[in-house]
């Protein structure tokens, strides 16, 4: 009776790991019916749209029809203004936030390492963070006139503060008992960094830079607005004085569309690097 119970035990230690794994085989089935569940439902909206459109139900001077917004996005296209102004507001966004990723991680790092200077900025921290990137517009193009460089230059300052401050609370959160026991086994500055700060803040530092993308995609369309000769953002704002609404709702489906791309990337790569965080938490 005994040796039949020590058989029997493994079998029901084994259940929780087979049952995960037959959950993880599936998840891409799920993702996949999740993802065509949305693809119908926009496909019902567009339908009814386009319908209520038909009936005169729907001024299609205000709110142009889906047929008439696909007739228009495919002479943008071939026309290649699309994407010639989607490849500029992308390149805009790349370098700024480039610029910006850069910068407040080696900041978030450097004051979240000397908690007394990352005090003394606080107040000029908390003074900057509210201002909205739109309000920096003028000071962007008195500074640095029409162009690139005042877009890129907002983009920058949108995508800064959101990741600065993740990665601040990511590496003042470590436990200083670890940092101390690592300079106590002779661990140097860089290795301290590399090896116990930046990863133990990494899940937070990736959650800042997918929200800072999403603000830099949104900060640099306002800017295209006023400041730029090419962009989503400049077609936008064109089409609107020529009264093209349909154009004008091709170019804000385009920008809906990239910036989902942008998020889902970042979202990705997120995952794709804390894996190790999730597998963690769920063991524990």
């Amino acid at each position: 009776m005994q040796s039949h119970q020590l058989d029997a035990a493994p079998s029901r230690e084994l259940e929780p790991i087979s049952t995960e794994r037959s959950a993880k085989r599936q998840n891409p089935l799920q993702r996949i019916r999740c993802r065509l569940d949305t693809l119908g439902l926009l496909a019902l909206v567009f339908l009814i749209w386009e319908g209520l459109g038909r009936l005169g139900l729907i001024n299609d001077n205000l709110l142009p029809l889906p047929s008439l917004l696909a007739v228009t996005a495919l002479e943008l296209a071939q026309s290649g203004l699309l994407f010639a102004n989607a490849f500029s507001s992308v390149s805009r966004v790349f370098v700024g936030f480039g610029i910006a990723a850069v910068l407040s991680v080696a900041s978030g790092v450097t004051l979240g390492m000397f908690p007394a200077l990352g005090r003394r900025l606080a107040p000029l921290l908390d003074l900057l963070r509210p201002i909205p990137p739109i309000a920096w517009i003028p000071i962007a193009i008195l500074w640095f006139g029409l162009g690139n460089t005042a877009a890129v230059f907002i983009v920058a300052i949108g995508a800064f503060f959101p990741i600065f401050l993740s990665t601040y609370s990511g590496i003042s959160g470590v436990k200083q008992a670890h940092v101390n026991a690592a300079r106590c086994l002779g661990a140097s500055p860089r290795l301290i960094i590399t090896d116990i700060l930046f990863p133990a803040a990494l899940p937070q530092i990736l959650t800042g830079l997918r929200v800072g993308v999403g603000i830099a995609w949104t900060s640099v369309i306002a800017a295209e607005m006023v400041g730029t000769r090419a962009g989503l953002g400049y077609a936008i704002q064109l089409n609107r004085t020529m009264l093209e609404t349909e154009a004008v709702i091709v170019n804000m489906i385009v920008i809906g569309f990239v910036g989902w791309t942008m998020n889902y990337l970042v979202q990705r790569l997120e995952q794709r690097l804390t894996r190790w965080n999730r597998d963690t938490l769920a063991v524990g």
